[in-house]
């Protein structure tokens, strides 16, 4: 199990917050990747797709053949998907302090005068 969970990260995957009986990963691929999202239950049964029959993925613990194939059509995630998240969280940030000091700015030329 530690091996496809180590095979999983090195494709992409994220492991995500999930339950006790879980864990649930996230791959940052392209929206046409029917499995951006998995989630591997404590016996190492993988199960995975958009919840309609045609895409869903189960591919049982003991099946290493399947697993290599799923493994394989797994896209690689540019450098933009793969650091989206930070971008973000670090432009979220430039703008909360550009916005704050700007209302400090106001608020001493409010407060000097």
């Amino acid at each position: 199990m530690m091996r496809r969970i180590d095979a999983l990260l090195r494709a992409g995957y994220k492991v995500e917050p999930g339950t006790v009986e879980s864990l649930n990963f996230v791959h940052p691929a392209h929206s046409e990747f029917k499995h951006t999202r998995l989630m591997m239950l404590d016996g190492g049964l993988i199960v995975g797709g958009r919840g309609d029959d045609q895409h869903e993925l189960r591919i049982p613990a003991a099946d290493d053949n399947e697993f290599s194939s799923f493994l394989r059509s797994i896209p690689r995630p540019t450098r933009w998907q793969m650091h989206r998240d930070k971008f973000y969280f670090v432009v979220a940030w430039i703008i909360g302090i550009a916005f704050w000091s700007v209302v400090v700015i106001l608020w001493k030329a409010d407060v000097g005068r």
